[in-house]
């Protein structure tokens, strides 16, 4: 069976790839073009602002817990909090062996605020046309596949 791609006819094993493939992308587009002109005002950018995010309830969260939460590797965790230390957003303390702890400063703790105020103003727009149902649905389905990821082993 041929499809025709241009009047919009796409097989359903395709469209489930376009969902996760391609929509995706343009979301983060989209998103980041948001963020970015939110944030412009900040030392924030859309992709450091999880860092900052992330510390909202913990105290003294070590590095491999700071990758962990952001999803990040090792390197870029410490290039990321290197760079908020010396803008003032974050504090490094010293912990047992090698570790170390972060922490937000004052100035990292309004600057978590604003982010957080940017990311759920973009998330409210977004959803603004999904009801109560469907976020709730939609959550469930992102859990679903969450835990399928950190689940898989080959």
């Amino acid at each position: 069976m041929e499809f025709d791609y241009r009047n919009g006819e796409i097989p359903d094993e395709l469209s489930l790839a376009n969902a996760f493939f391609v929509n995706p992308q343009r979301f983060k587009s989209f998103y980041t073009k948001l963020v970015r002109e939110r944030l412009k005002e900040t030392k924030l950018t859309e992709c450091s602002i999880y860092f900052v995010i992330v510390l909202d309830d913990k105290v003294g969260m070590s590095l491999k817990e700071l990758s962990s939460y952001v999803g990040v590797d090792k390197a870029l965790t410490t290039r990321m909090v290197k760079a908020f230390v010396d803008i003032g957003y974050f504090r490094k303390e010293k912990g047992p062996g090698n570790e170390y702890s972060v922490t937000l400063t004052e100035e990292g703790m309004a600057a978590r605020e604003k982010g957080r105020k940017v990311v759920e103003e973009v998330m409210s727009y977004l959803t603004s046309d999904f009801s109560e149902e469907e976020l709730h649905s939609m959550n469930s389905i992102i859990a679903k596949f969450v835990k399928k990821m950190d689940n898989y082993s080959p």
